[in-house]
């Protein structure tokens, strides 16, 4: 009884991999493109000189929604409170470059979050963290 139990589920979990494999498979391509998205340019965000934090990147944008501003947070590590800066509105499916001066010596936690409007409420969306030591 045990067994038949056991491959019963076993059988149930295998289907349901199964048709979620299947039901994401058969999403049309264009729905990936109906979300507002951030990221990163190649190399950013960078430190390049002592002091000082750099980024800039790319935005895509779903029907109806077009970008209102951006910035650049940086939050040490250790604790303390985030920098932030805010840079030129986003256009053209580019943002920045955004440049933070006179940043401590430190590790930082950095991303850039853009704020969308359209269809109703604005929308924030950042771009993936990354991990940046400043000389």
């Amino acid at each position: 009884m045990r067994r038949i139990l056991k491959e019963a589920m076993t059988h149930r979990l295998v289907a349901l991999v199964i048709l979620a494999t299947v039901s994401s498979l058969s999403l049309p391509n264009s729905v990936a493109a109906q979300t507002n998205s951030v990221s990163w340019d190649n190399g950013q965000p960078s430190s390049p000189m002592p002091g000082q934090i750099t980024g800039s990147g790319t935005y895509t944008l779903a029907p109806g929604w077009s970008p209102s501003s951006v910035v650049l947070i940086a939050v040490p590590t250790q604790g303390g409170q985030p920098i932030t800066q805010p840079g030129n509105q986003p256009a053209g499916g580019k943002w920045g470059p955004i440049t933070m001066r006179g940043v401590a010596k430190g590790q930082y936690t950095v991303y850039a979050s853009i704020t969308f409007r359209g269809g109703g409420n604005p929308q924030n969306v950042a771009t993936p963290t990354a991990i940046l030591n400043v000389n």
